[in-house]
């Protein structure tokens, strides 16, 4: 087989890998006789069907197993031989493309020419860690976190009893309503049975106010001139009639941390829930710290290597950022296709992210590839077995798809091949802890207390 190099642009490659028909059509007389010798077909003795008649009916079958075979076996072959890896399969052109082009290969007028158009991986070279040092923030719990925790749960929970007197701020109102847009009534923003708390919620822009001194039963209506920036294209800089029905106006009462609020929200006592509370804080303390180190030793990847990284990993990496920001946008009861919530300044930035976790992540996969550290399949089979415990009554769906989508396990053996190789950096670098208060650390998940005195080599 020939190679011609076509395109070796960055990372790109085009290639033709060419066989001549002489050899294809040796190889398909052979695999014909084969088939020939063994067909058993209505009309003719076994073993003696022409060899014209088994080509009008399994030719094109057969050239088709050839070229997998070729695919299969060769191609691998030919791009290991120019000391080069694929990001992935090729994607391969059998001649021109055409629909005649495998007839004329079966006439064995032409040459058989694979088309192969892949990326390769980059070389990367590991550099040391020793100009790399950490900073672990480190807090002790202390009990003005845990009383101001409960008392924050204590509010989101707090009890009301209805009242005769006129809403007030802190009040909580129970309504039904729909919004009216050029005589239509708009059953997507209608609600039944809507609650929320005076001051602190609001249905629409500007109607907080509105909302103040209603008593229960009343039936009235407010005209809402909706912002022009406003999420929803629908709404954005239209006039809209809300008409409302008060089903209830109730107080707050006073917000108590004690047993019986313990036991409403389903622990055993007051000290029960604050024991649970405790570890809660811990527990969050703990990864806000730890997802801190593995930023920093990120930007450290990021600051420290440059290079090219393969096109398609990073669409790919971009598709499922932005299928991410699309989801948590729509939760939050807004569409992204009815809003302008995604400036092309975010989307740049999208990519940027792209970028840098597709080069981290090669970075980190050479790092772990260096020190031969490897994925185990009791730590495959642990992790398969924690995601079939979230989804209880999924488990054969959950099963059945990792069986039958290909590379699917990756899901799960990256990020624990991600951990190891984190771990591995760590248990090599200089660590520096630096004492923060809990509060700090709560309140700044993203970032490091730049007090540099309360610091300690570890």
């Amino acid at each position: 087989m020939q190679v011609v190099e076509n395109v070796s642009e960055g990372l790109k490659r085009e290639l033709d890998v060419v066989m001549s028909s002489d050899q294809l059509m040796s190889s398909f007389s052979s695999r014909l006789e084969e088939i020939r010798s063994k067909a058993n077909l209505k009309g003719f003795r076994p073993g003696k069907v022409p060899a014209s008649h088994i080509k009008s009916i399994y030719g094109k079958s057969i050239l088709s197993e050839i070229i997998d075979a070729i695919v299969k076996e060769k191609i691998p072959d030919v791009i290991s031989q120019r000391n080069e890896r694929a990001v992935a399969s090729p994607k391969i052109t059998i001649n021109d493309g055409s629909k005649e082009a495998m007839s004329l290969l079966l006439e064995g007028s032409e040459d058989l020419k694979l088309h192969l158009s892949y990326e390769v991986v980059p070389e990367v070279e590991i550099h040391p860690l020793d100009d790399l040092t950490i900073i672990r923030e480190v807090c002790e719990i202390d009990e003005k976190s845990i009383d101001d925790h409960m008392l924050e749960i204590a509010e989101n929970n707090r009890l009301f009893e209805p009242k005769e007197e006129a809403s007030a701020v802190g009040d909580r109102v129970k309504m039904d309503y729909n919004l009216t847009l050029d005589g239509l009534i708009m059953n997507d923003y209608s609600k039944k049975d809507f609650q929320f708390i005076l001051g602190s919620d609001e249905i629409f822009p500007g109607t907080s106010d509105a909302f103040i001194g209603i008593k229960s039963g009343e039936n009235k209506e407010i005209e809402i001139c909706f912002p022009d920036d406003y999420s929803v294209k629908d709404l954005a800089g239209k006039k809209a009639i809300l008409n409302y029905s008060v089903k209830e106006v109730a107080r707050s009462l006073p917000i108590v941390v004690n047993d019986d609020l313990a036991v409403r929200l389903g622990f055993k006592s007051e000290k029960d829930m604050r024991d649970q509370v405790s570890n809660q804080i811990r527990r969050k303390s703990e990864m806000i710290a730890q997802y801190k180190i593995k930023r920093q030793i990120l930007d450290y990847l990021d600051n420290k290597y440059k290079f090219d990284v393969p096109e398609s990993l990073v669409n790919n990496e971009y598709r499922n950022i932005l299928q991410q920001v699309n989801a948590e946008i729509n939760s939050s009861g807004q569409n992204v296709e009815d809003s302008d919530i995604l400036k092309e300044e975010d989307l740049q930035d999208y990519m940027m992210l792209a970028n840098r976790r597709v080069r981290s992540g090669m970075v980190l996969g050479k790092i772990g590839e260096s020190q031969n550290i490897q994925v185990t399949e009791d730590e495959i089979k642990s992790a398969l077995s924690q995601q079939l415990r979230s989804f209880p009554g999924r488990e054969k769906q959950i099963i059945d798809y990792f069986q039958k989508t290909p590379n699917a396990i990756n899901t799960l053996s990256a990020p624990i091949f991600e951990e190891k190789v984190i771990n591995y950096i760590l248990e090599n670098v200089e660590i520096k802890d630096r004492k923060v208060t809990m509060s700090y650390l709560l309140s700044h998940p993203h970032e490091l207390c730049d007090d540099t005195s309360q610091d300690e080599s570890s």
